[in-house]
């Protein structure tokens, strides 16, 4: 019966694409009021938004479908993920409020504060910041260490267990003692000294606190750049920017 269902709209899918459209009412409803409690819209009404929908289906959506379903999935599955991102496009389109830029999200807005779209922005700007991070393939881990203590972000495990000899065993310790709980009292200028006395071990050359702790600014203002876009779509500072640090690091550790 499920198959035949299946095969069904596929038949309309191709030769009766209305009538397809016209069966799936209800999951495109169900898809819409999600969204609607979700907070995503506030000054649509939620039938004009069903409108919506269906005019994008016919006029663009559908020829997608056809072009690019499958079969790996039933039909009913793959509808739902197109009408769930169609959702998400005209969401970002029309934003519950005026568009802020990440910058001022972090800046100016609680946590408890934000409404979806903004929190829907900031997974965006920290899988950006994921991105940067990841250009860096021969500092990266040099990267993560200086970049959580310019943003006082307590260290962990993780990210010192590469670098654990018995040569570096003081240099760990001290860092184990002093940076893996909340460290805010302490100045950077103690907090480099630290990373870079560890530092002084690995590369076998002198590292001075200061000049770490420059070319940390040097790096941060390197994101700065890439995320604020050249012509500049955003406005992060050296402030906003340690703010976004603290996101990151809690997804992603």
């Amino acid at each position: 019966m499920e198959k035949e269902k299946n095969e069904q709209e596929l038949q309309w899918l191709h030769h009766q694409p209305e009538r397809l459209i016209e069966a799936y009412q209800p999951v495109i409803e169900i898809i819409v009021s999600s969204f609607f409690k979700k907070g995503f819209f506030n000054s649509k009404d939620k039938m004009d938004l069903v409108q919506e929908i269906n005019l994008q289906l016919l006029e663009s959506k559908i020829e997608k479908i056809k072009a690019h379903f499958n079969n790996s999935v039933k039909l009913r599955t793959y509808f739902s993920k197109v009408v769930y991102n169609t959702c998400l496009e005209i969401a970002r389109k029309n934003p519950p409020k005026s568009p802020d830029d990440p910058g001022n999200i972090l800046s100016n807005t609680p946590d408890n504060y934000r409404n979806p779209m903004q929190e829907l922005a900031l997974k965006e700007e920290t899988l950006r910041l994921h991105g940067c991070l990841l250009a860096l393939p021969k500092s990266r881990l040099k990267a993560t260490l200086c970049l959580k203590a310019i943003a006082k972000i307590p260290f962990d495990q993780q990210d010192i267990q590469f670098l654990q000899s018995p040569k570096t065993e003081p240099e760990i310790l001290s860092i184990k003692e002093n940076l893996f709980a909340n460290y805010s009292h302490l100045q950077l200028k103690e907090v480099f000294g630290l990373i870079a006395d560890l530092y002084k071990k690995i590369e076998g050359k002198s590292t001075e606190g200061d000049s770490l702790r420059k070319w940390t600014n040097q790096l941060l203002d390197r994101f700065i750049y890439i995320m604020n876009g050249n012509p500049p779509h955003a406005a992060y500072s050296r402030e906003t920017m340690k703010t976004l640090l603290q996101y990151y690091f809690a997804e992603y550790g």
